[in-house]
């Protein structure tokens, strides 16, 4: 078995959001699965890239804008016939403790989908 690498506990997250890889500015849908101070998991219908820089707006239900969050693809598997996964390590200013702690608390284990 794997060693775990992380050093922050996730909490499921389950919100729709927008993915645009930096290298070529392609967008493509999905969701968070899971949330840490670190990074996130998502999951798409479409191709997630091994690799690369990404840019992610992620929708807050209630509220009139996005969350915009910043990061690197650091893994992506395909789980037929779901679709894809993948975990995005987040820039560290890209998101603060305290809008992950009230996204955790408004909607862990919630699907807003």
């Amino acid at each position: 078995m794997a060693d775990e690498r992380r050093y922050f506990e996730r909490s499921v997250l389950k919100l729709p959001m927008l993915v645009r890889r930096v290298l070529d500015n392609s967008v493509f849908e999905a969701e968070t699965n899971d949330l840490g101070a670190k990074g996130l998991g998502i999951t798409s219908k479409n191709r997630i890239p091994a690799e690369g820089e990404v840019k992610l707006q992620v929708e807050i239900p209630g509220e009139s804008g996005y969350l915009s969050l910043a990061g690197n693809i650091v893994w992506s598997r395909e789980y037929y016939p779901d679709g894809w996964r993948a975990g995005v390590g987040l820039k560290e200013q890209s998101i603060n403790l305290v809008t992950f702690s009230v996204l955790r608390d408004r909607y862990l284990g919630k699907s807003v989908a």
